[in-house]
């Protein structure tokens, strides 16, 4: 136990450096003031911002605070197409565009003015995205004049528009649709999530019971929910680039310690509980990395419901999983070579993650 618990130290000390803002995320944040007038605040990585001035090739192009002055017309002009904002689906235009570079994180914030009244059907196309990273996504976040969320909403690639309806006088955030939204992201994050998958078979593998079941995935499930609220709530945080490493090396070591105890270690669910608070920070870097709750939003509901949708993946893939493992189980094949060989399939699949992850 003193061996886990000083690798599991270890692992929390190599994630304590800082980094940047994600240059594959973004946040917008709409703010619709009492008259009815609406402000867009476009979160970027500098380096994407970067992007919008590389067709000036006849001066210096530079994204930088000194710079600023120089490209500032063209960037503004450049933002006021960012976005297709309508209204009853009317176009609005934006008057007056306004930039700040942050040098310490790395980011560039955009703030659009639109005076015209925003009342009635509001329509965000994210139009910018196109030019972006294919894995971008932008966080939309929407409030009144009471600073009350009326619309959130999660912009990629494939899924660019999105409506409201803002009639001035409502007092009720839209919780449906943003429940709705992030559970689904939950659950899809965790069926793509291979390094999450193959450590959760790595864990359910050596269990005999349902109970032994039952325990690794309630301990996993509560030390993770622990980290994923500590961090989507900006309370603590850790860098993404070595949180994905230490997963790796989480999984890593889970198939060497069911080679070693021979696929029936003791106390497993002790070391469940651990790692568990590492996979937490990697299923936060998702909502954190879409700047969400970084401007102001209240973040209960998707927090919630990310989480819930987490959980419904993971029951579901142990539901499907574990009875066939059993049923394997009654085999000598399958319990002196092929379960040996998952482990070793295990190790090796997480050293070149861990590999590719310390090198990236």
């Amino acid at each position: 136990m003193l061996i886990r618990a000083v690798i599991f130290i270890a692992l929390l000390m190599l994630t304590w450096v800082s980094h940047a803002h994600d240059v594959f995320s973004g946040e917008a944040k709409v703010n619709i003031n009492q008259q009815h007038q609406l402000t867009l605040e476009l979160y970027l990585a500098a380096v994407t911002a970067d992007i919008f001035t590389q067709d000036l090739i006849n001066q210096n192009n530079q994204l930088s605070v000194e710079n600023l002055p120089n490209i500032r017309t063209h960037l503004s002009h450049k933002a006021k197409q960012f976005f297709e904002i309508t209204l009853n689906g009317e176009p609005m235009s934006a008057d007056t565009v306004e930039i700040k570079i942050i040098p310490e994180t790395d980011s560039v914030i955009f703030t659009l003015f639109y005076p015209d009244s925003a009342l009635g059907m509001l329509g965000f196309r994210s139009d910018f995205i196109d030019q972006t990273n294919p894995e971008f996504k932008l966080t939309l976040s929407i409030f009144n004049s009471q600073h009350i969320q009326v619309g959130l909403f999660i912009h990629t690639f494939t899924h660019r528009y999105d409506e409201v309806s803002f009639d001035g006088k409502t007092k009720q955030a839209n919780n449906e649709g943003v429940f709705l939204s992030f559970l689904s992201l939950g659950v899809h994050h965790i069926l793509i999530g291979f390094d999450h998958l193959l450590f959760l078979l790595a864990l359910l593998i050596v269990c005999r019971t349902w109970k032994a079941a039952a325990l690794i995935i309630t301990c996993f499930t509560v030390a993770h929910t622990i980290t994923l609220s500590l961090a989507s709530l900006h309370i603590f945080n850790l860098p993404q680039h070595w949180i994905e490493l230490a997963i790796a090396l989480t999984v890593v070591y889970v198939g060497l310690e069911n080679l070693y105890y021979q696929h029936r270690p003791p106390n497993r669910w002790l070391l469940t509980s651990a790692f568990g608070l590492l996979h937490g920070f990697g299923f936060a870097n998702v909502l954190t990395g879409l700047g969400l709750g970084s401007a102001g939003a209240p973040i209960f509901i998707p927090l919630l419901a990310f989480n819930l949708g987490v959980e419904i993946g993971q029951l579901a893939l142990s539901a499907l999983v574990l009875p066939t493992l059993w049923w394997l189980s009654k085999y000598a094949l399958y319990r002196h070579y092929i379960v040996p060989l998952i482990s070793v399939a295990t190790v090796i699949l997480g050293c070149i993650w861990g590999v590719e992850r310390f090198f990236n």
